[in-house]
């Protein structure tokens, strides 16, 4: 058993936080696209520094996860999102036509998660997260009887699933992962009576991905990821289901300009290169290739705490993200 010693040495954080963020974006025919969203967070963790002491027989388990860099997690949140402005007023496109009486989407979220390493110098790290999620007035995208595409608000949606990771980092020009998750994600709507207890168009309940990236010393990154997505359903009913299928995605990032404390990067993103997605799918429009360019400038400021912008981590080339949107995975 752990004695009052050994407890001592875990770390026990509460975390209360309120994250709030608006993008915008010109679309080709003019419209402008926005959306702002809002999470609060309470949370509670509990780590292991890498230096709890050894347990007795009966805890040897506990003391093996002691030696290593281990954190235990666990939250909910409250989050909302916005319609956006296409979703609202999206015009003058015969089968495409915007909702002004959509309601913004809200949503519970409770997660829980284990991540780490066997030592505070390991070259890899591992995580496993769990969560379950319920949003109301879900906005999603349908078509009519005449397939004239209209957003709607589904009253109940349930996520729930899982997500292992495994990354691995030899040194500091190098760094490589692998990973899978499982997700479910059903319309819980008991008016709908062709999508009740269905699963969501499009949603794969199984994935896989596998990445690696090369990052120079001056900051020069590129990196590619492969993705199975798992058989999908494409019609609300699941009546007819899309073969499973690979998805390769690049990107690169490149110091174009350095000045002082001044830094400018160019980016390019390319999802789904080889445009391999789906068949055409009647009631569902095909994503295609997506090419995305960037342009960053950051700066550092001098003296004592000195911090960067380029300190916080870039978002990844396929972000995991609490499910507050009808664009990501929670």
């Amino acid at each position: 058993m752990w004695g009052e010693n050994a407890r001592a040495n875990w770390e026990k954080r509460l975390q209360i936080g309120l994250r709030g963020d608006w993008s915008g974006a010109r679309e080709g025919t003019g419209a402008t696209s926005g959306r702002f969203h809002w999470q609060p967070r309470i949370g509670f963790e509990i780590a292991a520094p890498g230096d709890a002491p050894a347990a007795t027989a009966a805890g040897a388990p506990l003391a093996a996860l002691a030696r290593g860099t281990w954190k235990l997690s666990a939250g909910c949140a409250r989050a909302l999102r916005l319609p956006t402005l296409n979703d609202l007023y999206w015009g003058g496109d015969l089968n495409v036509q915007g909702n002004p009486d959509l309601r913004p989407e809200r949503s519970t979220t409770f997660d829980a998660a284990i991540e780490g390493s066997p030592s505070p110098a390991s070259s890899w790290r591992t995580a496993l997260r769990a969560w379950r999620s319920s949003v109301t007035d879900w906005i999603e995208w349908r078509a009519g009887p005449a397939l004239q595409w209209r957003p709607v608000n589904l009253p109940r949606v349930r996520f729930s699933g899982w997500e292992w990771s495994f990354d691995w980092r030899p040194g500091s020009a190098f760094e490589a992962g692998v990973g899978c998750s499982r997700q479910r994600a059903e319309n819980r709507d008991s008016g709908d009576l062709n999508g009740f207890g269905r699963q969501l168009p499009y949603r794969a309940e199984y994935s896989a991905r596998t990445r690696a990236r090369w990052q120079s010393k001056r900051g020069d990154r590129l990196e590619a990821t492969l993705r199975w997505r798992g058989k999908e359903p494409a019609t609300v009913a699941n009546t007819v289901w899309v073969p499973a299928h690979l998805v390769v995605d690049l990107g690169s990032r490149w110091v174009a300009l350095r000045r002082s404390a001044w830094q400018l990067d160019l980016g390019l993103w390319v999802t789904n290169l080889l445009d391999r997605y789906d068949p055409s799918v009647i009631d569902q429009l095909p994503p295609g290739r997506e090419i995305r360019f960037s342009l960053e400038l950051s700066g550092r400021t001098t003296g004592r705490g000195a911090h960067s912008l380029r300190d916080t981590p870039t978002a990844a080339l396929l972000p995991t993200t609490a499910p507050t949107s009808n664009t990501g995975n929670p």
